[in-house]
């Protein structure tokens, strides 16, 4: 019994020194993962390497001791510089300084820098109360003047004017330009709304640029008109507001207010606008006509 116990024993202890030695690369056979490793270092959370301990940092393939300066901890971290300044503190060259709150201001998220308290701003290292203007509120952003007009106002230098809204228009709510919009049925013109006045086979738009309508489908704008346009023959309405309103049918191509057939030569073929052709393979094209390479 005890024979086999010994036996036992001697089988487990060489699969180890088998494992050992076939899991760490470079090592010889007997060696250990402990001979294998440098000092200072430990496995690393898989198992198939090493790491250095905290407070050592791998410099040039040596271990090197890592001086945190004071107000500063370790990271514990394989990268970096393997320290970090508390909180209430910031980096400056390699040392950790105090962060200098000044009045009505607080630690940021992050802990080295300061922010100013709600309804004051920063100007260079302190913080200044916002003026407010009647008929504005604060902003929250950290950027500009730190507070925007109310509905109905506009923001004009450090004051906020009534918006002016002109007959046929509306307050919008954007914060900049004329802070009103003209009803449906009128343009802007400088600081009035005037009337659209659609022409007969015309119809309203709303869009801030242009006349203000477009034509029904067959007709084309001709100043202040929509005509009705004159299709030729072997061509068809377009879909396009602009232009001559028409194109002409695949074969043919246009020729002022024409449509004249494509003449395709021997060895070709339309191409994919219809309108023109392309030689047949391997033939090339040589002026009017499609020929073989020399």
């Amino acid at each position: 019994m005890n024979i086999s116990k010994s036996l036992r024993a001697l089988a487990l202890a060489a699969l180890a020194c088998l494992f050992w030695n076939a899991y760490v690369p470079g090592t010889g056979p007997g060696q250990a993962m402990a001979q294998a490793m440098p000092k200072n270092a430990k496995l690393n959370r898989s198992g198939d390497g090493w790491v250095c301990r905290r407070g050592f940092s791998e410099v040039d393939g040596r271990f090197a001791v890592i001086k945190v300066p004071d107000n500063a901890v370790l990271t514990g971290a394989s990268y970096g510089r393997g320290w970090e300044c508390k909180r209430g503190f910031a980096e400056r060259a390699q040392a950790c300084a105090r962060v200098n709150i000044p009045q009505h201001a607080y630690l940021n998220a992050s802990g080295n820098a300061w922010k100013c308290h709600r309804g004051f701003q920063k100007v260079r290292q302190v913080c200044q109360a916002i003026k407010v203007p009647a008929n504005g509120y604060l902003a929250d952003n950290d950027y500009g003047s730190g507070w925007k007009c109310d509905r109905g106002f506009k923001a004009t230098d450090d004051a906020c004017l009534a918006v002016e809204v002109p007959a046929n228009a509306y307050l919008e709510h954007s914060s900049y330009g004329s802070g009103w919009k003209c009803d449906r049925g009128f343009k802007k013109t400088d600081s009035a709304c005037t009337r659209i006045d659609i022409p007969e086979n015309g119809y309203f738009v709303d869009k801030s640029y242009g006349a203000g309508w477009e034509c029904d489908r067959g007709y084309v704008a001709s100043g202040t008109r929509c005509e009705p346009i004159k299709i030729p023959a072997n061509a068809y309405l377009s879909a396009s507001s602009y232009g001559s309103g028409w194109k002409c049918e695949r074969g043919y191509r246009k020729d002022g207010k024409k449509c004249l057939p494509v003449r395709v030569p021997e060895n070709a073929h339309l191409d994919y606008s219809g309108q023109n052709w392309d030689c047949d393979r391997p033939y090339l094209r040589e002026r009017n006509r499609c020929e073989l390479p020399e």
